[in-house]
């Protein structure tokens, strides 16, 4: 007669038994691992983890009512200005740093010429 090996019946506690093996067996396991096994397992048990909270998590939203990302208010157009004048524009159609009455209203494209004028820093 042969007598079989059964760890429930060595451990006290039936399955806490094999759980202790198990977890003996692991650390075993990850004693003799190389760098590269470890960092293999550490890797799928993490994209395990993610892939069960992202999952998980995101089964009980809704996707966001469209009417509540639209905007109440027009877009802010800026306008940067190279000379500004004295006057004040009698209708202002945009808001500026400064007035520049009758600027950027040619008939025909132009570029400017020179760069934003550089203002005098005091020393």
């Amino acid at each position: 007669m042969s007598v079989r090996s059964d760890p429930d019946a060595r451990a006290p506690g039936g399955s806490a038994g094999r759980l202790n093996t198990g977890l003996e067996r692991l650390s075993e396991w990850l004693t003799k691992a190389r760098a590269a096994e470890r960092l293999a397992l550490a890797v799928g048990v993490s994209a395990l983890i993610h892939n069960a909270l992202f999952f998980g998590l995101s089964a009980g939203f809704k996707p966001a009512n469209p009417a509540l990302l639209e905007s109440v208010q027009p877009a802010l157009d800026v306008v940067l200005l190279h000379r500004p004048t004295g006057a004040k524009p009698l209708k202002a159609e945009v808001l500026a740093q400064a007035a520049n009455e009758g600027g950027g209203q040619t008939v025909e494209a132009r570029v400017a010429r020179s760069p934003q004028a550089v203002i005098a820093q005091p020393a």
